[in-house]
């Protein structure tokens, strides 16, 4: 079976309509809804769930300090070399914040650093991690993931909550990429087919009564890539006492899946691939993300695909 997570974000996560609307639509598609729940936005933000939800993005952002990640970038040949081809400049040169310090560095508002954000000219430099020179007082500073405080407080801010559902369907009746790609939709509701969750809302949401028009960010629902992540986010979105703590591995089928032959996977090894690891598919040269190498497959070829990267070890 495909478990994943499904949850209405904050900007319509109270709105009983749309609740109601994705609810029958995932039933019709023959998606089993398995539990549900609420977490306030005081516990999203106090349990750091939505930190733990963005993963590589958070940590880049917020939690880690610019002059660890600048550090740990200078000793790959491959990122110096990337980074200097994206903006001429050697990275040895710069000065490195994440979001979180150069904001309090600026003494701006979480708005305004959107706002900054936004002219940085930012790239993409690897999963999870984008780099932009913001420009303030006659001074250039360079800056991780800008956009995340912003992203951030949409989870947090007073009032808010999620409404999450922990959902399983038969992969033979539905497939992941069929789920994600005409059931929910992209992620940009511009390019969402009409027909799927997102298309429709933006194409109603005034009918919804939603606050604005969706877009990229506020785009009223999250649901899980693949099997990988999936059982992540189930761990935290959907375990016990308000978010304070995770589901045991031996309660999630997918994770379960990973202990059978003919490649078991320890308990330490299930960990380390719920981490999101670099990895080298196949042994090739390129370095992609576990859950991108197992974004839209079903269970059953993502768990073998996991089993085969840990046998073979082509961890980065």
């Amino acid at each position: 079976m495909n478990c994943a997570v499904f949850f209405l974000k904050p900007n319509c996560a109270a709105n009983a309509e749309v609740l109601a609307f994705c609810k029958e639509r995932l039933t019709r598609e023959g998606i089993t809804i398995e539990n549900e729940g609420e977490l306030t936005a005081e516990c999203i933000d106090r349990e750091g769930i939505v930190d733990y939800h963005y993963a590589a993005i958070a940590n880049y952002g917020a939690l880690t300090p610019g002059r660890v990640t600048l550090q740990r970038f200078l000793e790959n040949p491959e990122f110096r070399v990337s980074f200097r081809t994206s903006f001429g400049v050697d990275l040895n040169s710069v000065l490195l914040y994440s979001a979180l310090e150069l904001r309090a560095h600026l003494g701006c508002t979480v708005r305004e650093m959107q706002d900054l954000w936004k002219s940085s000219g930012c790239k993409k430099m690897a999963p999870g991690l984008y780099i932009g020179r913001i420009a303030h007082d006659d001074h250039l500073y360079w800056c991780v993931n800008g956009f995340y405080l912003g992203l951030r407080e949409k989870f947090t801010a007073p009032g808010g909550k999620v409404h999450w559902l922990a959902i399983r369907w038969d992969p033979a009746r539905l497939s992941w990429a069929r789920f994600r790609d005409g059931v929910i939709g992209a992620t940009d509701p511009e390019k969402a087919p009409l027909d799927s969750l997102r298309g429709q809302m933006l194409t109603d949401w005034r009918r919804f009564h939603l606050p604005g028009k969706p877009d990229v960010q506020d785009n009223c629902i999250h649901a899980s890539a693949g099997p990988l992540e999936g059982s992540r986010e189930r761990r935290r979105w959907c375990g016990g006492a308000e978010g304070r703590s995770l589901l045991p591995i031996d309660q999630e089928p997918f994770l379960i899946s990973l202990t059978s032959p003919p490649h078991p996977l320890t308990r330490e090894a299930i960990e380390r691939v719920l981490e999101n690891p670099l990895i080298h598919p196949h042994g090739e040269s390129k370095r992609v993300s576990l859950f991108d190498a197992t974004e839209n497959m079903d269970a059953p070829a993502a768990a073998a695909c996991i089993q085969e990267v840990c046998e073979k070890n082509w961890f980065c």
